[in-house]
């Protein structure tokens, strides 16, 4: 809705407003917040073709894993795991296994939702693809691709780039050994899983369904991994779009739409809890790069990701170290754990986190819980010397220093997350989606 708008339909209501409405309507007009419009509408051949693939065990090189597994619609689009365990494993959430064989992806697998927007660049929490359509700007982890402008001007935005990687994954899709990780290049890797969807034992399901949503280059015999990304994407942005929430209906002026709980924990994020410097516009979340002071922890075997330093692995500037992609926020009940590893089960001890950062890191612990869910030992990175940099390196000089919340502002702001953020739209699809799943 129209800011001016906005502020015209509050000034309305002015009379009915309490005191804390009021406070927020200056809070709301200085951050120029503005609720979150539906994505743009999808081809529905091509939502129809992306459901099917979401669930496709095909697009694995051991026909053993699917996108779904590591973001189901039942988990927030997530997995309920601080790491993703990749191709290998069995089973889905926390219910999922190594069984002896699977790998342990080294990042929390991040939430899907509301990333279909035309204004959104820059994917993975390290933002290694990075695609400005607008203006032609085209970054990923592939040389092969990058120098292939026919066929990288084909995606349809940087969420259809991002669909395709974990797809060259050995740890997340990929994995070893097989038909497909056996062929030389990132280009023919993708082409020959292309070929199983085409030739493979549902070929005539693909080929008609390639075919509805693709015509003219089907007939033309030209369906590429593009296709399939494009697919995906169209899927992801049409099924995981989520607003109208209670805070997006209070902005369109609905003074009701939040309790005051809601309301109270809204005043803390803009105020006080200094959310607000990072979590910003119309997304809750500016798509910036940010050190918050995390603790570290990885299997005790990758001595390499006990020191994940984030954006710095992809630009190599000093600036960048432990900086990862600042997250948005609608839903975010449904997608714990929390942050780029994990680390955090309950946004309580989010919130716990950000009040005082250093007590954060210097006392946290790995849990029994998250011990539980792997083979290998879970250990925290004790290193003094990283951990002294993480906190100098913390990007707001607001949350380096204690917050000093109050008990009843956490518990306000903790309620302002999980419910003045939340609906219940993902919730339908997960048993359409695991009807789909194929073994």
């Amino acid at each position: 809705m129209n800011k001016i708008l906005i502020i015209l339909m509050m000034t309305v209501y002015a009379s009915a407003m309490s005191p804390l409405d009021k406070s927020l309507a200056t809070l709301i007009e200085k951050h120029q917040l503005t609720s979150l419009p539906e994505s743009k509408l999808q081809n529905q051949n091509e939502v129809i073709l992306g459901s099917r693939l979401f669930a496709e065990l095909q697009l694995s090189g051991n026909n053993d894993i699917t996108c779904m597994h590591c973001h189901h619609p039942m988990l927030g689009t997530g997995d309920d795991l601080p790491f993703s365990i990749g191709t290998g494993g069995k089973g889905l959430g926390t219910g999922r296994v190594q069984d002896g064989k699977g790998k342990i992806i080294k990042r929390h697998a991040p939430t899907l939702i509301n990333l279909g927007y035309d204004d959104i660049v820059d994917m993975f929490w390290d933002g290694r693809v990075h695609y400005d359509k607008s203006k032609q700007e085209f970054m990923s982890p592939s040389t092969e691709l990058n120098a292939r402008k026919d066929l990288w001007s084909k995606f349809s935005g940087s969420l259809a780039v991002q669909v395709i990687f974990p797809l060259l994954s050995p740890e997340e899709m990929l994995g070893e050994n097989n038909e497909i990780a056996s062929l030389e290049g990132d280009l023919k890797k993708w082409n020959g899983l292309v070929k199983r969807l085409l030739n493979g034992k549902k070929n005539a399901m693909y080929q008609n369904l390639f075919k509805r949503a693709y015509p003219q280059d089907y007939k033309k015999g030209k369906i590429d991994i593009t296709h399939v990304a494009n697919s995906l994407a169209a899927f992801i942005t049409r099924n995981f779009n989520v607003v109208n929430t209670p805070y997006d209906q209070y902005l369109d002026g609905d003074l009701n739409a939040m309790n005051d709980s809601e309301k109270r924990g809204l005043k803390v994020f803009l105020d006080k809890g200094a959310c607000i410097n990072c979590h910003s516009g119309r997304h809750l979340t500016d798509w910036d790069y940010k050190s918050i002071g995390l603790p570290e922890i990885g299997p005790i075997d990758a001595q390499a990701s006990l020191n994940d330093k984030g954006r710095y692995e992809v630009t190599g500037a000093k600036a960048d170290q432990y900086n990862f992609r600042t997250p948005p926020l609608r839903n975010i009940h449904l997608s714990a754990p929390y942050m780029h590893n994990g680390v955090y089960s309950t946004l309580e001890e989010v919130v716990d986190h950000y009040n005082h950062t250093r007590r954060a890191i210097r006392n946290y612990d790995v849990s029994e819980t998250i011990q539980a869910l792997y083979e290998e030992k879970i250990v925290k990175d004790e290193s003094f010397v990283n951990n002294k940099l993480r906190f100098q390196l913390i990007s707001d000089d607001d949350i380096r220093r204690p917050l000093n919340l109050t008990e009843n502002e956490k518990a306000d702001l903790v309620q302002f997350l999980r419910t003045g953020l939340a609906t219940k739209r993902l919730r339908g699809l997960s048993e359409d989606l695991s009807s789909k799943q194929t073994k």
